[in-house]
This record gives C-alpha cells, structure tokens and sequence, in this order.
C-alpha cells in the first residue's frame, strides 16, 4: 500500500533493463535487524519508514525505521485485525474484516473515528483500503464487484462481477492497493488482478500458485514464492528473484518501502532488510 515513485527507477536497475552500454548491476537485500511480535496478525510499512504491526490481541504498534516502539493502540473489543493500510502515514486504516468495521487513527494511533459497513448493508466484505483520494475500496463478497465508497458510503464507482473476468470458483481476495492511478486485487488462489482507478478491469497478472506473501509498490509487485522473494514489473511483466541475505522460513508477509523489505514469518518475527547494491 505504498505509493513510490522511486520504485519505478529501483526496479529497472534491479532487473538489469539498461543500454547497452551500461553497466548492469545487481541489487539485492541485507538483513538490518529482526523484531518480535507474538501472536502477529498482520503489519505494514508506510512511506516514512514507519511500521504497523497487529498482534491477536488487539494490540497496533508503530516502530520508527529503527525498531523502536513510538505509538501504541489496543481495541480488543472489535476482535482480530484483516490489514492496516498505511498509504496515508497521517491516517492510518484498520480493518477489522469479523466486525465488517474500519477503524481510523492518526500517525500516533489516537482514534479518529469508525466506519460500520453493516449500517449501510455491507455484511461480507473481504478487504478494504484506502483510494489515492483518501476515499475507500470494498470488495464486496454479496456479489462480487470491488466498489470505491465515500466516507458517508456513498457508491462512487464499481466493477463488474469478477465471475466475467476470473475464472476460479473460489474468489476471496484479502488484499486490495490503489498505486499510481490503478488498483490491484490479490486472490490468493488465483493471482493479481489489475483495475484503473473506475473499477474498469484491465489485465490478470499470472503468479505462481503458492504465493505466500505479497505487496505492490508503484509499478511494481514483489511477492514470496517456494520461500524465494521475487519482483516483477507489473508493464513488462519481467520479474526476477532478489539475492537476501539470511532469508528467514516460512514468510508468510512482505512489505517494501524506501528502499527497506520486511519480511514477516509464521513464528512471529519481522526480518528487515536493506537494499544494497552490489558492481
């Protein structure tokens, strides 16, 4: 959910697409430091350098780029935690997929206000995110189309029903960014479907079936496939497999933002990463 020019430049020099009288260069990733989150839900990084993480509990926690704790919240009474959209580092969205509510908060976690779907008929929602004009997208389990709200619920643009464009039987998205003026739809079963910013459907992009991970960061996604991370140029459709060091089992989260990776595990761990570049 990170919006980064910057990434755009990055990955040309990471897949090595130059003249041909430059220099190709390999750019791969160091590993920085590791942080512990037990019980971790979910987690993300906005464009500051600043991680989100969730635990169980309840408990959101916001680290500087440095590892260290500088904001907590804790709403436990609205159960566990679907994602936390930082697009926006000074508002941050909190999903709450059992409760069909979002929460909003400021860059130090203090609550600004709450989003109940179910007042205005949304009942099976699977992911929601922030548009670039801090407006809403839904996905809509009821009947299948990805829907940009406003605040007041407002429908201002939707999709068509994903069954004329997806194939799969099961369509169960859980992560939704909108990124350079396009919105991207992961389904974990069937791969990353490209929207323009109308819910107009322009393009699937294949990725292999055991995808655990997954992020999308300007015109690029990196996803973490058999325990490998790649990147790929979501244009070109060029990807390639990044050079980490000390990859961690099991990742099963990814985020990436200036210049820094984070790769989240199953036992609770967060690895991060800094891009170095090596001639």
């Amino acid at each position: 959910m990170l919006i980064l020019i910057f990434f755009n430049l990055f990955f040309h020099q990471l897949i090595g697409i130059e003249s041909a009288a430059s220099t190709r260069s390999t750019t791969d990733f160091q590993l920085a430091y590791t942080l512990r989150v037990p019980g971790m839900a979910c987690f993300t990084r906005d464009q500051l350098g600043n991680t989100y993480t969730a635990n169980i509990k309840g408990d959101i926690v916001k680290w500087d780029r440095n590892g260290r704790q500088t904001a907590t919240a804790n709403h436990k009474s609205m159960g566990i935690i679907q994602s936390i959209d930082a697009g926006n580092p000074f508002e941050i969205f909190v999903f709450y997929k059992e409760q069909n509510k979002l929460l909003f908060f400021d860059n130090q976690l203090n609550d600004r206000g709450l989003v109940d779907f179910e007042l205005s008929g949304y009942f099976l929602l699977s992911a929601v995110a922030r548009s670039f004009d801090n407006m809403m997208w839904l996905f809509d389990l009821n009947d299948l189309k990805l829907k940009k709200v406003k605040r007041d619920m407002e429908v201002v643009c939707t999709s068509g029903n994903v069954r004329e464009f997806a194939t799969t039987s099961s369509f169960d998205p859980h992560y939704i960014v909108d990124v350079n003026r396009d919105v991207y739809l992961f389904n974990r079963t069937s791969g990353l479907y490209r929207f323009d910013i109308f819910g107009n459907f322009i393009q699937k992009i294949n990725l292999p079936s055991d995808v655990s991970a997954l992020c999308v960061s300007g015109d690029v996604v990196y996803y973490v496939s058999h325990q490998q991370v790649y990147v790929m140029d979501t244009r070109l459709l060029i990807e390639k497999q990044l050079l980490l060091d000390s990859l961690p089992d099991a990742v099963n989260g990814i985020a990436v933002s200036s210049g820094e990776m984070i790769l989240g595990t199953e036992s609770d761990s967060l690895y991060v990463y800094h891009a170095t570049k090596n001639r």
